[in-house]
């Protein structure tokens, strides 16, 4: 029997606006600082965009993300390598992407307009912290498929593949709608990191994007996924490691995003899979059912060292594979370089240039061809942006992109979009 529940959204996004002003507003006119058990992490993201040639229709749009996230650390409180993170998402505005036309998504933000508990888990280590279980709603690309050196840009593919994005009747768990998962983590060995996940199949309800919903049911199966990662530790890091268990190079850390290992190469290989068979997409042989599985290898590494701990150049590539038979892209090959502070004076710049060609599979090409309508089989687009950290707080960002046979469509013209994202962090204490 299917069991639902809806989060009560509102009252939990008033409540931890409220905490986090609260306590925002107190270590100023107190003079005294949040409790050391929390950590509060709120962000303004602002998107402009115009569509100046090609695409299905030359435009502009705008849109904004707005999140908090809040993380209490057991260990102050007596909870032994225990925390607990919570995470409300706010989004609003138009995706660039009606105007493009693509496949791939030209901005990582664009999603429904609504409030809702994008992440919501507990977690605890072990091994003297270099094990770790965690439980709630789950973000699955902030440990799985990342390549750190590709957080600058704006196109989705750059986040998480999007053999691997497209999967599902709701798309994995990942950004803008999460989905309750069982994360595990190890570090067997120097250098070596281990992770697997169980997850609902079916992330929120597919029927409404709005808000948070937790719905289970047998029928929705589970996706299944799991990675291994090696690190060579940034120059240094291996000396930072003997100071202690809570400053070890490859410390698991609460917020998997937040707390990857200092290192200056990452390779790794993931797969993922779903329980649940889903609609083919081969309508020369007729409806059918098939099984959605996939895997993606994946590298980064620092090929400039400048002085500074994060700074030089970074060179990444990243190459996906998903079953055609119940997925549109088949195939999906990525890389770039993108230069952490390139100007002495600017060490927090960052600056980019990356591609990424995503490839229909032989059964949807079939299927189209069935339909008579005529479709090309890759799509690709180039990205080049830079950072500017204009204030501590404030980050003004450039960005422009091509993109070549948009939703592999023969009668759409390669795009233009140029655009400006403003990024607003101010820094609680």
């Amino acid at each position: 029997m299917p069991i639902r529940g809806r989060l009560p959204v509102r009252a939990a996004l008033a409540l931890v606006l409220t905490a986090g002003a609260a306590l925002a507003a107190s270590g100023p006119v107190a003079g005294q600082s949040i409790p050391s058990f929390l950590e509060l992490t709120p962000a303004l993201v602002g998107d402009v965009t115009r569509v100046d040639r090609g695409g299905a229709a030359l435009g502009d749009d705008a849109l904004y993300d707005v999140n908090l996230q809040i993380q209490l650390d057991g260990d102050t409180l007596g909870w032994r390598g225990g925390y607990v993170f919570l995470y409300v998402l706010g989004n609003g505005g138009t995706d660039p992407s009606r105007h493009v036309g693509d496949f791939q998504g030209v901005d990582n933000i664009a999603a429904p307009r609504t409030w809702k508990v994008f992440e919501l888990w507990v977690e605890q280590h072990f091994r003297d912290d270099r094990a770790s279980a965690l439980l709630g709603l789950y973000d699955l690309n902030s440990e799985f498929d990342v390549i750190a050196s590709e957080d600058v840009f704006l196109n989705s593919s750059f986040g998480i593949g999007p053999d691997f994005s497209q999967s599902g009747v709701n798309g994995p768990s990942i950004f803008p709608t999460t989905s309750l998962a069982l994360r595990l983590m190890d570090a067997p060995l120097p250098r070596w990191r281990v992770e697997a996940a169980v997850l609902d199949g079916v992330p929120g309800d597919p029927r409404d994007p709005y808000g948070t919903h937790v719905e289970l049911s047998a029928s929705d199966g589970l996706l299944l996924a799991g990675e291994i990662a090696y690190f060579v530790p940034a120059r240094g890091a291996e000396d930072v490691a003997r100071q202690g268990a809570r400053d070890r190079q490859f410390h698991v850390g609460a917020i998997g995003r937040e707390q990857q290992p200092a290192y200056d190469t990452k390779i790794a290989i993931g797969g993922w899979g779903y329980t649940r068979r889903l609609p083919t997409v081969d309508a020369g042989r007729g409806p059918g059912y098939g099984h959605s599985y996939g895997g993606y290898l994946l590298g980064e590494a620092r090929v400039v060292h400048q002085e500074g701990d994060a700074r030089g150049v970074w060179a990444f590539g990243r190459v996906g594979l998903a079953s055609d038979r119940v997925n549109q892209v088949g195939e999906y090959v990525g890389g770039g370089l993108s230069w952490r502070g390139p100007w002495s004076a600017r060490a927090d710049d960052v600056a980019g240039i990356a591609f990424g060609a995503a490839r229909d599979g032989a059964p949807y090409l079939d299927a189209r061809s069935v339909a008579g309508a005529p479709t090309d089989r890759w799509e690709f687009v180039i990205e080049a942006t830079y950072c500017f950290q204009a204030l501590g707080w404030l980050a003004a960002q450039p960005d422009v992109q091509y993109v070549v046979h948009p939703d592999m469509d023969p009668t759409l013209r390669s795009a233009l979009l140029v655009g400006l994202r403003l990024t607003i962090e101010p820094t609680v204490r």
